[in-house]
């Protein structure tokens, strides 16, 4: 065995990754590791390395792949794990969980946390991404795992009571109404607009109204302002994220919980859940012959017009949907949309039932879950 990586490697490749890093260059970067793992195959950290690039620039797919081939290599090394298995499995871990594989995402953490049990952290990823699947009593379970490795390893002590705190937030989860999760986004975000209105200039002439729906939650209009000087501001940039007044704990951890919204099949609602940054996710119970988007699609855009034209509106012309991602596949039955429902009101959730109930007669599905939450 040579004395060092850049050995095996050659110098010059090892440079030229170095470089590209340092300039920002991570297409280099890539470039760089590519060549040096077709030179040096049977080198770990090049494919390690070459996983975190591609990870970098969102090639998931081939990242998984060629970081679970230099976590082999590397886990044949004779002698102590090597420091690097642990955030190559954590990486891995990352990688699976964006792709929305949540059983290998498990896989890689229990890994990471039996190659370094000194490192209990791999337990509170863990914990988060079955509170994410809608497992909560996976995520409690796992969340006091934690505490009781954490015991003994000085540097996880500090986390035992914000892990606690989380595990105590998920056992109360059955007292979180999903459907007062997704109404509590619109009233958070009437909310905010009237904080940044009332830090406005005097004389500041605001585009906005706040009325009250049905249900007797603030349905913001639109969201900007001009100031004495003529300048427009846009008051809310971002996801606006609230929770209702009876579920405290929702503030406390990140879970997903059913919501009884009249659906045919379960409906489960993420905490973390925005109207202007909403992600549908699908999951049918057979692939078909279809996929999961070709299947979904032409519900999900029919809905998404209906919006766009102002349909989910309180009839004085506005509350519009603003935009739609194009499908996103997870695994061979799921899919993901990801929209901005703007200005619309709470009822565009109740059509979308009614159309996927619709659809659901001809197209079976499993799970449908509204927010960041996870498929599972």
């Amino acid at each position: 065995m040579t004395d060092s990586i850049e050995d095996e490697a050659g110098a010059d490749d090892w440079q030229a990754v170095g470089e590209s890093l340092h300039s920002g260059d991570m297409a280099a970067a890539k470039t760089a590791l590519e060549r040096i793992c077709r030179v040096n195959p049977g080198l770990a950290e090049g494919w390690i390395n070459l996983g975190s690039a591609e990870r970098a620039l969102d090639e998931l797919e081939p990242a998984a792949v060629h970081l679970e081939r230099g976590i082999e290599l590397l886990s044949a090394r004779e002698g102590p794990p090597d420091p690097l298995l642990l955030p190559a499995w954590l990486s891995l871990a990352e990688i699976h969980e964006l792709r929305e594989d949540t059983a290998s995402a498990e896989k890689a953490l229990r890994q990471a946390f039996r190659r370094s049990p000194d490192m209990a952290s791999a337990l509170i990823q863990l914990a988060g991404l079955k509170a994410r699947s809608g497992d909560l009593k996976g995520a409690s379970d796992t969340a006091a795992e934690y505490c009781r490795a954490a015991v003994s390893i000085l540097s996880e002590k500090a986390s035992i009571g914000l892990v606690r705190k989380f595990r105590k937030a998920i056992d109360s989860a059955d007292g979180v109404d999903g459907r007062l999760l997704l109404v509590a986004t619109r009233e958070a975000a009437a909310m905010a607009f009237d904080r940044a209105l009332a830090a406005l200039p005097p004389g500041a002439r605001p585009e906005a109204v706040t009325s009250t729906t049905a249900e007797d939650v603030f349905a913001l209009r639109r969201a900007d302002a001009v100031t004495p000087s003529g300048e427009a501001r846009e008051l809310l940039s971002g996801p606006i994220y609230g929770f209702p007044g009876n579920t405290p704990q929702a503030r406390d951890a990140l879970f997903t919980v059913p919501a009884a919204i009249g659906a045919a099949f379960p409906v489960l609602v993420c905490t973390r859940t925005a109207w202007n940054d909403m992600h549908i996710r699908i999951r049918f119970e057979k692939a078909d012959s279809a996929d999961a988007a070709q299947i979904a699609l032409p519900v999900i855009s029919e809905w998404f017009r209906k919006g766009f034209t102002g349909g989910f509106s309180d009839g004085s012309g506005r509350g519009f949907f603003h935009s739609m991602s194009r499908p996103v596949l997870i695994g061979s039955r799921g899919v993901r949309f990801d929209l901005d429902l703007g200005l619309g009101f709470q009822s565009a959730i109740d059509d979308l039932v009614e159309r996927l109930n619709t659809l659901h007669a001809a197209f079976p599905i499993e799970r449908v879950v509204f927010g960041d939450g996870l498929l599972g």
